[in-house]
Order: structure tokens, then C-alpha cells, then sequence
């Protein structure tokens, strides 16, 4: 079903593949979205991206969606007492007017929780980003090695 809603997407103009692994839609853009690899019989894995707002009203990333895992949910892992802690994201992420959000940045990540099978490199998981005012956006995240981060992969993938 999601590859039959980007076809028509894809047909109708209103979602474009952007350059070197992004997507789009309307006034969004998806830049690199990509999971770390886990080790075998791992339950999570994070997921990264760049998102920018090209429009002149800001949009909010609400969900994320996926038959990879049983639920995405969205942190933040704050240090507390020298300890890691993760802190839940309720609300998704305001995606400003004319600027970006980058989820990798201040400890933000989307966690994938119960996942179906391995999340090995090279993997290609389909996704949908479900935003306020863009819509869904069918899309695909790529399998980078344990330990990347979004610093890492932006200056071969823009």
C-alpha cells in the first residue's frame, strides 16, 4: 500500500525524490533519514534526519510509522546525574517556518520499539513521516554503522 501511495505521489507531483537519499513533500524536505545498525536480536533502533521547512508556516512531524517495529516513539536522552536517561517526546517536533529540525541534534531520535527483524547494513526500511499540515510522506530510511551521526553523514549526502 505504501508503495502504491509514493507511485501516485510520485505521478501526481505532489512527492518528489530530493537529492542523494531525501524526499518531499509541498514546502518539506526529508534529507537523509537513516538507522543505526544493531546487533543481532536487538528489540530498538534509533533513527536520524535533517528536515527542513521551506514554506512560511511552521509544520509539526507528528509520527512515524512503519511495519518494521511495533511503535516509533520519539526521545530525547538528557544526562541526569551522569546517568543516560531517555526522555519521551509526546508532542512530535515543530518543524520552523523557513528553517530545519534536525533529529539527531540536542539528543533527539526516533526509537524503534519491538522491531520485526534485524536492522542490518545496508537495510532499506520504508516508512511513513505523518506531519500536521504536509500530510504523509512515504519514504525510505537507509542502515548506516553502529556509532554514526547525523554530523557523519551530511557532507556525502546533501
Amino acid at each position: 500500500m505504501k508503495k502504491l501511495l509514493l507511485a501516485l505521489g510520485l505521478l501526481a507531483g505532489l512527492i518528489v525524490p530530493a537529492s542523494a537519499h531525501g524526499f518531499t513533500i509541498g514546502e518539506i524536505e526529508i534529507v537523509h533519514p537513516f538507522l543505526r545498525a544493531t546487533p543481532p536480536k536487538a528489540t530498538t533502533a534509533a533513527g536520524y534526519m535533517v528536515i527542513r521547512n521551506g514554506g512560511s508556516t511552521p509544520d509539526r512531524l507528528l509520527r512515524i510509522e512503519t511495519t518494521a517495529a511495533e511503535k516509533v516513539e520519539f526521545h530525547r536522552t538528557v544526562i541526569e546525574g551522569g546517568i543516560a536517561k531517555m526522555q519521551p517526546i509526546k508532542e512530535g517536533f515543530e518543524i520552523p517556518a523557513g528553517d530545519e529540525f534536525r533529529l539527531g541534534a540536542d539528543g533527539t531520535h526516533a526509537m524503534l520499539v519491538g522491531l520485526t527483524g534485524p536492522i542490518d547494513l545496508g537495510f532499506l526500511m520504508d516508512a511513513t513521516l505523518v506531519f500536521d499540515k504536509a500530510g504523509a510522506l512515504p519514504m525510505t530510511f537507509e542502515v548506516e554503522p553502529a556509532g554514526t551521526k547525523l554530523e557523519d553523514t551530511e557532507a556525502h549526502h546533501e
